[in-house]
């Protein structure tokens, strides 16, 4: 009960302000770009004036039609939005990202976004894929950008940001019978 009433209350009570700060001249990427949250921020960083904005997602189909959306939507150029493909189950992935993102000349923000949820359990690079993809692969990008954004913040005196996204469902669980619990009520 008590995940419905902080949930009912987050959704509808909480009125977080938007960010007035200008981001003329910043680089955001976003992992999970394409969807949800991250587009929602893509949205943001663009209404802040943003040069450059990357949504690194899986489908690069699926990416191209954000960055169209968001194109017309802002009335932009071409160039502002960029789609980059990582896909979090393949290690192999990920490293071809973070070692194309450590070309950029700089990188403002890193909001490390994507993830899954899923009740059928697969292996993705030895581990269950919700950990590889939620855990893993997501702190292998951000460790390996740090250097990056620690050097923006020298050279062009700045304030870089990540933001790892979480969910209050990692207190959820499916018991064996298929009833959904919550941690403490276990």
């Amino acid at each position: 009960m008590a995940f419905v009433l902080r949930r009912l209350h987050s959704q509808f009570m909480v009125k977080v302000p938007k960010p007035t700060t200008s981001f003329e001249g910043k680089t955001s990427i976003i992992t999970g770009g394409n969807t949800g949250l991250g587009f929602e921020a893509a949205k943001y960083y663009l209404e802040l004036k943003a040069s450059r904005v990357i949504l690194a997602c899986r489908s690069l189909d699926k990416a191209d039609k954000a960055k169209l959306e968001l194109e017309q939507t802002f009335a932009i150029r071409e160039d502002i939005v960029e789609t980059w493909q990582v896909d979090l189950p393949s290690y192999a992935s990920v490293i071809e990202f973070f070692e194309k993102a450590k070309t950029l000349p700089r990188l403002d923000v890193m909001l490390l976004n994507a993830g899954i949820l899923t009740k059928e359990y697969r292996v993705a690079e030895d581990n269950e894929s919700t950990i590889t993809v939620n855990v893993v692969s997501t702190f292998l990008i951000a460790f390996s950008l740090m250097p990056k954004l620690k050097e923006t913040a020298k050279y062009f005196g700045t304030t870089p940001y990540m933001t790892v996204v979480s969910s209050d469902c990692t207190s959820l669980v499916i018991s064996r019978n298929g009833k959904v619990m919550i941690h403490s009520n276990l």
